[in-house]
């Protein structure tokens, strides 16, 4: 199903918001939380409009200085933790509770982290991909826990390594 008719950017970088949107108007909501890996300052993000419409959720970010701008400017809408999140320590960061929605963006280790997180933990699963490896070609980063994007297409993976991730 191409849900791109859907796509709206309000606060997202390419349209994701339009398409939550759609995603949950079809299945609904059971706790109307989230959990987003990778916000910088909150500017653009994938759970934002979710904040206006009413939901409570999460956000971690690996900057010290961009989790405190996210936490200056959002103040008690969102829970703001600087927390630089890699494979080893994501299962500690979870709460207990199931998510409506989990988005990470971390421009690097996406893959690592998603593998880490049992399916039950999220009904809705948004992840970063690499497009400079179109499908069906499979590529995955090899895992580095101190991984800083450089602006460069070392990062993350391949839609169809996450493809077969999600199977």
């Amino acid at each position: 199903l191409n849900l791109r008719r859907w796509a709206r950017r309000v606060y997202s970088q390419n349209g994701e918001d339009g398409i939550i949107e759609e995603i949950f108007a079809r299945i609904g909501t059971v706790s109307k939380t989230f959990l987003e890996i990778g916000v910088e300052v909150g500017k653009e993000c994938n759970t934002r409009l979710l904040m206006a419409r009413g939901w409570t959720g999460t956000w971690f970010e690996g900057s010290e200085e961009f989790a405190a701008q996210a936490r200056n400017r959002f103040g008690n809408a969102v829970d703001v933790v600087n927390a630089f999140v890699t494979r080893d320590n994501i299962l500690g960061l979870l709460p207990d509770r199931e998510l409506d929605l989990l988005s990470i963006d971390i421009d690097g280790n996406d893959y690592w982290l998603w593998q880490q997180i049992p399916a039950a933990r999220a009904r809705v699963v948004i992840v970063e991909y690499n497009a400079s490896h179109p499908p069906p070609r499979r590529w995955v980063m090899p895992y580095n826990a101190a991984h800083v994007w450089h602006r460069d297409n070392v990062f993350g993976a391949s839609l169809a390594s996450l493809e077969a991730l999600a199977k």
